[in-house]
């Protein structure tokens, strides 16, 4: 996934995490894995493809969903929805990198905008 960093995923997926009250390790219980491997993926030191994003949010106690827009019409769909009550010191950031993604790398973004946008 080019314009969506690792980083930035294993983040929002370490928020999910957090605001289920969970521990890595009883996470990793939930999904069948080890502690290591969801550290590895809250630290972007590991991928992750979204069968696995989805069954991490239901883990957490959320529904994960994928939405494709128009690449076109994308920016103006996803950006308001980019505010700082749900994305903190990183909305401005992520606002900025938005017109930068290719089309998977702006389907995946747009599902977790829209995704904590409804969760917040």
């Amino acid at each position: 996934m080019s314009g969506v960093s690792r980083q930035r995923i294993g983040q929002i997926l370490r928020e999910l995490r957090d605001k289920a009250g969970l521990t890595q390790a009883q996470l990793a219980s939930r999904l069948g894995r080890t502690t290591t491997s969801v550290s590895k993926i809250e630290l972007g030191h590991r991928g992750i493809e979204m069968p696995e994003i989805a069954r991490w949010a239901a883990a957490c106690g959320f529904d994960a969903r994928l939405e494709f827009s128009d690449r076109a019409n994308a920016d103006q769909i996803v950006e308001p929805m980019v505010t700082a009550e749900v994305f903190g010191d990183v909305a401005d950031e992520l606002r900025a990198v938005l017109p930068r993604l290719d089309a998977e790398g702006h389907a995946l973004a747009g599902a977790f905008v829209r995704y904590l946008s409804r969760n917040a």
